[in-house]
């Protein structure tokens, strides 16, 4: 189960130049911002990267950020873990279960998953909150993590584990994020 406690969320490399070719763009841009806000309402700790940013331009301005407890880290690895302060910041903040979401499943978020979970986080990819170029790349990634012991989840899963009982003070404003 997610933990309130335990939780992180990671935005990946949802960049300008590189989000228009991802498939099935208004999804994954509702359901990124649903967790975005989830995580910001409930006030969790939040990353955001982005890949090479001078070639493939920042964060696109459609992700709802609205909170100050997001952390930018920019990288050149595919891999969030293998950034220095990525993983300094992560480590910094003691949080042990981290939920995935952003581009593309196959590359970035597959290795991201992969290294977090090598060095023992319990993660949590949103499969209705990551995608590729192409949708067969998206189900390979999502098959090969689910098959190495990533827990393939949604973002209205991350909702209710994370508030656990629809007596939550945020139940009823969250809850109206999925309907």
């Amino acid at each position: 189960m997610i933990s309130l406690n335990e939780s992180v969320l990671v935005v990946v490399d949802v960049q300008e130049k590189l989000f228009p070719l991802i498939s099935q763009k208004k999804k994954l841009i509702k359901n990124i911002n649903i967790l975005l806000k989830i995580f910001s309402q409930l006030n969790l700790p939040i990353f955001i990267s982005e890949q090479y940013p001078r070639g493939l331009g920042k964060t696109i301005p459609e992700i709802e950020i609205n909170t100050k407890k997001v952390i930018k880290n920019e990288k050149t690895t595919f891999s969030c873990w293998k950034n220095l302060n990525f993983r300094r910041n992560l480590t910094r903040i003691s949080k042990k279960q981290i939920i995935v979401c952003g581009v593309e499943t196959h590359i970035c978020v597959f290795q991201t998953c992969m290294d977090l979970f090598n060095n023992s986080f319990e993660v949590f990819v949103s499969e209705d909150a990551v995608n590729s170029r192409n949708s067969e790349s998206h189900l390979l990634g999502i098959e090969r993590m689910r098959s190495k012991g990533i827990n393939v989840v949604n973002s209205e899963m991350v909702l209710f584990e994370l508030i656990e009982d629809s007596k939550h003070k945020e139940f009823k404003e969250l809850s109206m994020l999925i309907r």
